[in-house]
């Protein structure tokens, strides 16, 4: 229950990030955010704000860290 609502925003963001690579498999990870960035801003605005994104800069920098591997498994 802790992350349902940035989940409600990072699930769909995620899946429309997976749909943009499909398309575009030679993009890369800071083109696939830069491109989804506004989408998910304005997905968080509607959900009420889960992530406190100020900007769009804000939704890239944690789109492109969502796209990253882990480097702690």
């Amino acid at each position: 229950g802790k992350h349902k609502a940035t989940n409600a925003v990072k699930e769909p963001v995620l899946m429309k990030c997976r749909a943009h690579k499909e398309a575009h498999p030679t993009h890369g990870k800071s083109a696939i955010a830069k491109k989804i960035a506004p989408d998910a801003f304005e997905m968080n605005q509607s959900a009420g704000r889960p992530f406190g994104w100020e900007s769009e800069i804000d939704a890239y920098e944690a789109i492109k860290g969502w796209l990253t591997p882990s480097k702690s498994k």
